[in-house]
């Protein structure tokens, strides 16, 4: 249940997230919020450790998961829903940062909690066997991360303002080549079929953002009508560098 002072007038905020637990462990965090650094790598903040939090204020953050939030009605209407180019991943990044350039906050409500099934079609696969089911693991993977990856770059051509837009968009393309000539190399020297996946979905993904450049121009003078406060508004709620973050961990064994 949503607390009483979340839905008050006198918190300013427009969207809000819920604590959310892992189904199959509900003492360890899915997510208190999302953390994003500036080239659009976005994760769940706390994700695989365990709730020890005795929090009960609302905290300001940049962004909320999608698996349980609320928008405020009348700013959903403003900015409009998620991005359904997105389908999955990143969406709700997506979402929360038109409602921050549109100037409106985002908040983790701590007091809201629901327990969620964290890639439960992966859980539901069980582990592999065999070649063949490392290989249908790997492919999946694949998929999964062309749309993290696809979506990031969607996302930071989007909602960025102009000077923060060029200024990270060549940091990143310089950092996407150096991933890819690494993930290449890793490739030559027999790295197998996961480290194949991941460069294809790099490529892949720079790849749809040259083809669809025109509509991504288009949608981002839309968005960017939106746009009622600069970044600097915000901009301390972003992990500076447009480096990858490290792994969440471990988590197959509770999922």
């Amino acid at each position: 249940d949503w607390s009483s002072d979340v839905c008050s007038s006198d918190l300013d905020g427009a969207v809000f997230g819920s604590k959310m637990l892992m189904r199959r462990c509900p003492t360890i965090y899915n997510s208190t919020g999302i953390v994003m650094h500036e080239s659009g790598f976005a994760y769940d903040r706390d994700i695989g450790r365990m709730d020890r939090s005795t929090a009960t204020e609302p905290e300001r953050i940049f962004a909320v998961c999608g698996g349980a939030l609320m928008v405020r009605g009348s700013v959903l209407r403003e900015i409009g829903g998620f991005d359904p180019t997105f389908f999955m991943y990143v969406e709700d990044v997506d979402l929360c940062w038109r409602a921050r350039l549109a100037g409106h906050e985002v908040y983790y409500v701590p007091t809201s909690v629901c327990v969620h099934d964290w890639h439960g079609d992966l859980a539901a696969a069980g582990k592999p066997k065999s070649v063949e089911g490392e290989a249908v693991i790997a492919e999946r993977e694949g998929r999964r991360r062309f749309m993290i990856e696809r979506n990031r770059l969607l996302a930071v051509a989007k909602n960025y303002d102009k000077h923060n837009y060029k200024r990270i968009w060549r940091a990143l393309k310089a950092y996407d080549r150096g991933r890819m000539e690494a993930l290449a190399d890793h490739v030559r020297r027999g790295g197998g079929a996961m480290p194949q996946k991941v460069l294809e979905a790099v490529r892949a993904a720079h790849d749809y953002f040259r083809k669809h450049a025109l509509s991504v121009w288009w949608t981002r003078r839309k968005i960017q009508k939106l746009r009622r406060v600069p970044d600097a508004s915000y901009l301390s709620l972003i992990v500076p560098g447009v480096h990858e973050p490290t792994g969440v961990g471990d988590l197959h064994a509770i999922v």
